[in-house]
């Protein structure tokens, strides 16, 4: 906070990205939806089988499966 006050910035009321976690949530499914991003599920070692590769396995998967994804590893409905 010191280092942006030095460049000149000050707040009328301090926020946390946890503030907003419902509102990107709800922004990140939009953007599944509308096939500008996608939900990668990959395990550690099936990151690295693909790093270089210029593959990505979950951004051709369909839409509705990648949303189907998204309750294995998230709380939020």
């Amino acid at each position: 906070m010191a280092d942006v006050r030095w460049l000149g910035f000050d707040w009328d009321r301090l926020c946390y990205a946890s503030d907003y976690f419902g509102q990107l949530y709800q922004w990140a499914l939009q953007l599944v939806k509308a096939g500008k991003a996608y939900v990668d599920d990959l395990t550690a070692d099936e990151i690295r089988r693909h790093r270089g590769t210029l593959t990505e396995p979950a951004r051709t998967r369909p839409i509705a499966t990648a949303l189907s994804k998204r309750t294995s590893t998230c709380s939020r409905a």
